[in-house]
């Protein structure tokens, strides 16, 4: 996808992204013109991907697998609030 992302999981974390739990998908980094660069940014927090809940990686994974189609709903948490974007996929589940 273009992302090197990880499991949000330390208090440092969670104050750095102004998240209020310790939940999520912290986006470390993001290749500069990769499909990612599109709709996420470092210090995104990805929340939520084809509807499903992303509490960790394995979360990330089965949601991935999960999309019907080409074009799926991702929440992510930016500036200290929630940002949905739809973004098309190209294949690439």
């Amino acid at each position: 996808m273009g992302a090197k992302v990880k499991n949000l999981k330390t208090l440092g974390e969670q104050s750095a992204t102004g998240m209020d739990d310790i939940r999520g998908i912290l986006v470390v980094e993001v290749t500069a013109g990769s499909d990612a660069s599109k709709f996420l940014q470092a210090n995104d927090v990805i929340l939520s991907y084809n509807y499903r809940k992303t509490n960790n990686l394995n979360d990330l994974s089965e949601a991935q697998k999960s999309v019907i189609g080409d074009k799926t709903e991702v929440v992510i948490f930016r500036n200290q609030k929630e940002v949905k974007k739809w973004i098309e996929l190209k294949g690439e589940k």
